[in-house]
């Protein structure tokens, strides 16, 4: 699951509840792995500082231009993207998904200022609930992402 700070949670899988007796025991017992570890993937490393988004948004709706004031974006923007959290209830779709959004609008002056993006067209793009935010700054062609800021699709 990909966290707010862009760093990954990486987890095995805890017993089944009561009543799946017939899977945790018999010939082929469900193996349990009970930890969990977080991933710092590389493009954590690619600089020594990250975009940062200072304000942006609570709420807004489909196909609507929201505004996020931005920090460190040095060398540009690469992306700007919308993360659906993983749902920790479904084992097998934990409904994370990312869609990147259009940036329409950018006014910046030595890595700070404002970005306009367009939020998805509908529904069947995002469906409604919480999202993440990460604005990628380009180094080198590679995207370096900002901690995440939170806005609620409705």
């Amino acid at each position: 699951v990909l966290l707010p700070d862009a760093r990954v949670l990486v987890g095995g899988h805890v017993p089944l509840p009561a009543f799946h007796e017939h899977q945790r025991e018999g010939e082929n017992p469900q193996v349990t792995d009970e930890t969990f570890e977080v991933y710092e993937p590389p493009y954590l490393f690619l600089d020594d500082t990250r975009p940062v988004i200072e304000a942006g948004q609570a709420a807004g709706t489909w196909g609507q231009d929201v505004t996020l004031w931005v920090n460190g974006l040095e060398e540009g923007v690469h992306s700007v993207v919308l993360m659906r959290p993983g749902a920790t209830t479904h084992g097998y779709d934990a409904d994370q998904r990312a869609i990147e959004l259009e940036v329409t609008g950018e006014n910046l002056a030595n890595g700070f200022g404002s970005l306009t993006v367009q939020l998805p067209p509908d529904a069947n793009v995002a469906p409604p609930g919480h999202y993440m935010v990460f604005v990628n700054e380009d180094i080198d062609g590679e995207a370096m992402p900002s901690e995440a800021s939170f806005i609620e699709l409705s």
